[in-house]
C-alpha cells in the first residue's frame, strides 16, 4: 500500500469506522431496495414450496408457508430500521433540548429534569411496550414509542454531562457579555461542542434499537402479521430449528450484521471525534 493510499484511509477514520460505515451503507441500500423490489412477494404463500432449503431459486430457502426467506429478510429490514430510527429521532428531539436546558439552568430545575430521567429508567423499554400493548394493542408504532421514551434520558444525560463544563468557558462568558440570551448561547455555542457526542450516542442507540425491536417482535409486541419482522421470523422458526435451521440463521445474521455495523460505526466515530483518543 502506498503512502498516499494509507493517508486516504486515515482521513476516513479508524478501521472500525471504515468497516462499520461499509456495512451500514450496504444495509441501508438493501433496505431501500426492499421498499420497491424483492425477489418474490414476501407475503405470497406457496404450499407447494414449503420448507425448501436454500437453492438457486430461493437463495435463503422458504418457510413453513412457502414464502421466500430472502424476501422476508429484505422486507423485515425496512421495519427494523424504521422502528429503531424513529426511536432515535424521538429521543433526540426531546432529550437534547432537555439536556441543554438542564445544564444551562442548574439548581432545582436541573434536579427535577434528572430525577425525571431516573423515573423513565425505572420503566425499561420492554415494560413500557408491554403497558402500551395492554392499553392500545401491540404494533410497530408502540414499539417505536417505547424505545423512543427510553432514549430520552439517554440523550439528556449525555448532553447535560458534556454541557455543564462548557458554561464556565471564556467563549460563553464573552457571549454573555455581548448580551446573548441563555437560549441562544445553548444553541449557537454549546450545542456545536457536544454534537459529536450526540452523533456517536445516536449510532449506539440505533444499534440498541434494532436489537430491542427484534426482541419486542419476538415477544409479539412489535410489528404485527402480515408485516415482515426479523424478531417474529425468529419466533416462528424456533419449533422448526431442527428441520429447517435456515429459518433462524438468516434473520439472526441480519440482526447481527446490523447491530455490528452500527456499533462499529459508533465506536469509530468516537475514536474519530474525541481528540483524547487520537494517537
Amino acid at each position: 500500500m502506498t503512502f498516499a493510499a494509507f493517508e486516504r484511509m486515515r482521513a476516513i477514520g479508524p478501521r472500525s469506522l471504515q468497516i462499520g460505515l461499509g456495512l451500514s451503507v450496504f444495509i441501508i441500500l438493501v433496505t431501500l431496495i426492499a421498499l420497491v423490489w424483492t425477489p418474490f412477494d414476501p407475503l405470497l404463500q406457496n404450499p407447494d414450496a414449503r420448507l425448501l432449503p436454500p437453492n438457486g431459486q430461493h437463495l435463503f430457502g422458504t418457510d413453513a408457508l412457502g414464502r421466500d426467506v430472502l424476501s422476508l429478510v429484505m422486507a423485515g429490514a425496512a421495519n427494523s430500521v424504521a422502528v429503531a430510527g424513529s426511536a432515535v429521532i424521538f429521543g433526540l428531539a426531546i432529550g437534547v433540548p432537555l439536556g441543554l436546558w438542564a445544564a444551562a439552568r442548574s439548581g432545582w430545575r436541573d434536579d427535577v429534569v434528572m430525577r425525571g430521567g431516573d423515573l423513565v429508567f425505572a420503566f425499561p423499554s420492554l415494560l413500557t411496550a408491554v403497558m402500551l400493548a395492554a392499553a392500545t394493542g401491540p404494533s410497530a408504532f408502540n414499539a417505536a414509542l417505547a424505545l423512543g421514551v427510553f432514549n430520552i434520558p439517554v440523550f439528556m444525560r449525555v448532553v447535560r454531562g458534556a454541557s455543564r463544563g462548557l458554561w464556565s468557558r471564556d467563549f460563553v462568558t464573552a457571549a454573555r457579555a455581548a448580551g446573548q440570551s441563555t437560549r441562544n448561547i445553548s444553541i449557537q455555542h454549546i450545542l456545536p461542542h457536544v454534537l459529536g457526542l450526540v452523533v456517536v450516542q445516536a449510532a449506539v442507540q440505533f444499534a440498541v434499537g434494532v436489537a430491542a425491536e427484534a426482541g419486542l417482535s419476538y415477544l409479539g409486541l412489535g410489528a404485527q402479521p402480515p408485516a415482515p419482522s426479523w424478531g417474529r421470523m425468529l419466533a416462528e422458526s424456533q419449533t422448526l430449528i431442527g428441520t429447517a435451521p435456515w429459518l433462524a440463521i438468516f434473520p439472526g445474521l441480519a440482526i447481527f450484521a446490523t447491530v455490528l455495523a452500527l456499533s462499529l460505526t459508533g465506536d469509530g466515530l468516537r475514536d474519530r471525534l474525541d481528540p483524547r483518543l487520537k494517537r
